[in-house]
């Protein structure tokens, strides 16, 4: 069960890092800058981006994270800004990337990244799921904490057994590489797709590119186009494009295998 105490110390520690981050340290945009020209700040548009963005499409989560940085129709607000740029960051998504480096080298930002990890780190022990993951993301790059693989693999790994997606997702990755872990393309496929039925969007792709390849799994193109199309119909443009291109080589079935 959730200690309200320890969520209590963790929220005071955010509305402090909020606070130094809603003056003026910073001069410039950065990356943000662009993206903001092309956001409508109305309260309906704002409401179907973050739609979006909690469906997984890693653009809307990066927009929606800028909005929150810099207050633009959202009010400021540090804590959503970075949780939304780690999001889309873990989709590799690079002017998410560039914007947690920039909260990270601006304003105290190394101070308050401390402040962050050890209210994460608190919800962590007590079994929260979503801090697990964020956690092991710090601990991942380095923000707030010592830069640490091994640490940040064992928070993913209690974060999915908690049925994360984003930390299936993460893991499938590092196991189909071998990053940190014994590489396992078995383990990779399960909570990729486990992570990818659920709409993770980098899971859908992945799991996609595997049922065209035949690894792990027997060579199925239908199946690769179904997680391809919906990865595509969340706005992945490399989904888009390897879509059309099975597409091309292999027209549909009459059958439209849609079978998982």
């Amino acid at each position: 069960m959730e200690s309200q105490s320890g969520r209590f110390v963790f929220i005071a520690l955010i509305l402090a890092v909020t606070l130094v981050f809603s003056g003026s340290a910073y001069a410039q945009k950065t990356t943000c800058e662009a993206a903001l020209v092309n956001i409508a700040p109305g309260e309906k548009q704002i409401r179907k981006l973050r739609k979006e963005a909690e469906s997984g499409v890693a653009k809307a989560q990066y927009e929606l994270g800028c909005l929150y940085r810099w207050g633009t129709g959202t009010g400021k607000d540090f804590s959503q800004a970075l949780q939304w740029f780690m999001k889309a960051a873990d989709q590799d998504e690079p002017a998410a990337r560039h914007e947690i480096a920039d909260m990270y080298q601006h304003g105290g930002g190394k101070r308050q990244m401390q402040l962050v990890a050890a209210g994460l780190e608190q919800l962590a022990v007590e079994g929260d799921a979503k801090a697990q993951f964020s956690l092991a993301m710090m601990f991942m790059s380095g923000l707030g904490v010592d830069k640490d693989e091994a640490v940040a693999i064992s928070w993913f790994e209690a974060s999915a057994r908690q049925g994360d997606i984003n930390a299936k997702a993460r893991l499938a990755g590092m196991y189909a590489r071998g990053q940190g872990v014994e590489k396992d393309v078995d383990r990779a496929f399960v909570l990729g797709k486990e992570a990818a039925d659920k709409g993770h969007v980098m899971a859908m792709l992945n799991i996609g590119r595997m049922y065209e390849t035949g690894i792990s799994v027997p060579k199925d193109i239908e199946k690769a186009k179904y997680y391809y199309r919906k990865a595509a119909e969340k706005g992945n443009r490399i989904a888009e494009m390897l879509l059309a291109i099975l597409e091309k080589e292999s027209p549909q079935t009459e059958s439209s295998s849609t079978k998982r």
